[in-house]
């Protein structure tokens, strides 16, 4: 049985936790013993590779990961991004694996990635890949249409 809670790095100072619901995506049902793997995309730790397995619910336990440390997300003018950026790779029987590039972790906070799987419609599906984008802190978007006062 897994841990209340997995440590994954052991003596991290700045770290935040991950939980993912892996849902079907015919009548949200939980996907048990649905398999991830973690890989780290960016942040200020180097980490190995992680593999966690969903429960009867459709849930892992909360996985402490890597983060930046936490006054990055309180400075404003900060140039340091406030949060680790993983890549999630979930595969479970009878489903199309998913691939998550993007999913963040902020430190001291605990971030839910829920996870829609579509089942198998023939064998060997290729991996449906969904790409988060880049936070608003740090990506490049075009100013806010000004809206009229009420």
């Amino acid at each position: 049985m897994q841990e209340k809670i997995l440590r994954i790095l052991q003596d991290e100072e700045d770290s935040g936790e991950m939980q993912l619901n892996v849902y079907s995506g015919i009548g949200m049902i939980p996907i048990q013993n649905a398999v991830i793997n973690i890989t780290i995309e960016n942040g200020s730790a180097d980490m190995a590779p992680q593999q966690v397995t969903t429960d009867g619910n459709g849930r892992t336990e909360p996985i402490r990961l890597p983060a930046p440390p936490l006054q990055y997300s309180l400075q404003p003018e900060s140039e340091e991004q406030p949060w680790s950026e993983f890549t999630l790779r979930i595969d479970a029987d009878g489903y199309q694996p998913v691939r998550i590039e993007g999913s963040e972790v902020f430190a001291d906070e605990t971030s839910i990635q829920p996870v829609v799987m579509n089942p198998e419609v023939t064998s060997g599906d290729e991996t449906r890949t969904i790409l988060i984008g880049p936070n608003t802190l740090f990506g490049d978007y075009p100013p806010k249409i000004p809206e009229a006062e009420i």
